[in-house]
């Protein structure tokens, strides 16, 4: 599965501070992965709600434990001006701990930016979370 992210700048409303952000493009397979997961696990009921428990999910292999409810994230409706299309975004800021463990990773683990830490995580706690919905029935609605 393609991941579409885009690193960007956002100015943190209590501070003031510019932090570095991830916007992570919800469509084609993932929003289809996504989607299903919505369905599968009620207590999933929203891509940032499926995203920031992948990211929890995939960060705490580096042994920090996090919470879901630490992540600044939320979900935004983008536009591509290229091909006139709608979709949806998830963006995710890079701020306190989660700034200084995606850092220790890409020290530690020759990455290179923001981007390729926080795929490599999404892509670890999504497949728990894919594990964890397998055998579960998908109801038509």
């Amino acid at each position: 599965m393609k991941l579409e992210l885009l690193e960007e700048t956002f100015t943190n409303e209590k501070s003031g501070e510019a932090v570095p952000g991830i916007t992570i493009i919800i469509d084609g397979d993932l929003k289809r992965v996504l989607d299903t997961i919505t369905r599968l696990d009620p207590t999933l009921k929203s891509y940032t709600g499926i995203i920031a428990n992948a990211l929890v999910q995939g960060i705490n292999k580096e042994m920090v434990k996090y919470k879901s409810d630490e992540l600044i994230i939320f979900e935004e409706n983008l536009y591509n001006s290229q091909n006139n299309q709608k979709f949806k975004g998830v963006r995710v800021m890079i701020t306190g701990k989660l700034r200084n463990t995606l850092d220790s990773q890409i020290n530690s683990e020759r990455l290179h930016s923001y981007s390729e830490a926080v795929s490599t995580d999404f892509k670890i706690g999504l497949n728990n979370i894919i594990n964890g919905c397998k055998g579960r029935v998908v109801k038509n609605e």
